[in-house]
């Protein structure tokens, strides 16, 4: 071998593959139980901020049992969606474990959106109170989207997604997709808290938030709460939740329980997500505990579903193969 090629996935290329939410359910749960079982490298990830509501990521991570190296450079950009523009952008270089040798770039949008949704609904199924049938999604951007068609997808009890969003232009939109991926009866509501009350498993999905907006008051016995964008919860709920449990402990501490961060501080959790996957720690234990859990998003889950994507790919000849280096010559 004297030439070292890549493989360039583009997010066409990874629609064209057609994952189903079932295969990316199972990859994430076996990341869990990675997790859970310390056969990982997932450091707190680095971030810029070009302003309070822009920020760039660098999330590297491996799993050494699955041979997945790689690291996620991912934007998030709030404003985007009023130009026209997706909020979320960013690519995953993925490399051999063995010879350190880059092997693939592909775009992190895909995997980025649908791996949270496949987190949250994990979750749900161990910590959601059996024969849940009332759903609440805060936000109907392209999370809420994905949550909405995921956890009934996976909650088969569900009958009523209740949503609410401040900008209504996006809800229609929503209801198409969600209507698409599964059958469920949509009732957009007038306000946050109409939205949260009654629900069984509460969803808040909108955008970076400063201040609470939601209230833990709202919140009946026996819910779920899975703040995906984290913020906007009465600073006081991981204290007072029955059980308080988060992917990646670490990560969650480091972002937000210091003086710049959201909470500025976070009791000890419950335990982290996987510990409850792996049946290291009991999830629910009755229809009266209200439960958060507060899933950050670690690259982990990014690394093992591109590790599965360069796989299709290879065996479907999708992407395209660009020269990186030849190494008969030299270096400089």
């Amino acid at each position: 071998m004297s030439k070292i090629q890549i493989r360039y996935i583009s997010h066409d290329d990874i629609l064209s593959m057609n994952i189903d939410f079932k295969f990316v359910v199972d990859t994430v749960k076996k990341v869990l139980i990675e997790h859970a079982a310390g056969f990982y490298d997932n450091p707190p990830k680095p971030a810029v901020h070009p302003d309070p509501l822009s920020f760039f990521h660098a999330m590297p991570s491996y799993l050494p049992r699955l041979h997945a190296a790689g690291i996620k450079w991912v934007s998030g950009f709030s404003l985007n969606p009023a130009k026209g523009l997706p909020a979320v952008t960013g690519i995953i270089v993925m490399n051999d474990d063995i010879t350190g040798f880059p092997i693939a770039v592909m775009d992190c949008a895909w995997s980025t959106g649908i791996r949270t949704g496949a987190v949250s609904a994990v979750a749900a199924q161990y910590l959601a109170r059996k024969n849940s049938e009332v759903l609440s999604i805060i936000g109907t951007g392209i999370q809420g989207r994905i949550h909405g068609a995921f956890l009934k997808t996976v909650i088969g009890s569900l009958k009523t997604l209740k949503v609410y969003d401040i900008n209504k232009d996006i809800i229609e939109s929503f209801k198409k997709y969600v209507n698409e991926k599964t059958k469920i009866d949509i009732i957009v509501e007038s306000s946050y808290e109409n939205a949260i009350r009654d629900a069984d498993i509460i969803v808040t999905c909108t955008g970076k938030l400063s201040e609470p907006v939601y209230n833990k008051e709202w919140v009946k016995q026996g819910a779920l709460v899975l703040p995906v964008h984290t913020c906007g919860w009465t600073k006081d709920f991981p204290y007072t939740a029955d059980k308080f449990i988060a992917d990646d402990w670490i990560q969650l501490k480091d972002s937000h329980a210091v003086p710049s961060g959201y909470y500025k501080t976070l009791p000890e959790p419950y335990c982290e997500l996987g510990k409850v996957i792996a049946g290291m720690k009991p999830g629910r234990e009755n229809d009266k505990e209200i439960i958060l859990c507060h899933n950050m998003g670690i690259a982990l889950h990014d690394m093992a579903l591109a590790q599965e994507i360069i796989k299709i790919a290879e065996n479907k000849n999708i992407g395209t193969i660009l020269p990186l280096m030849d190494i008969s010559k030299n270096v400089v």
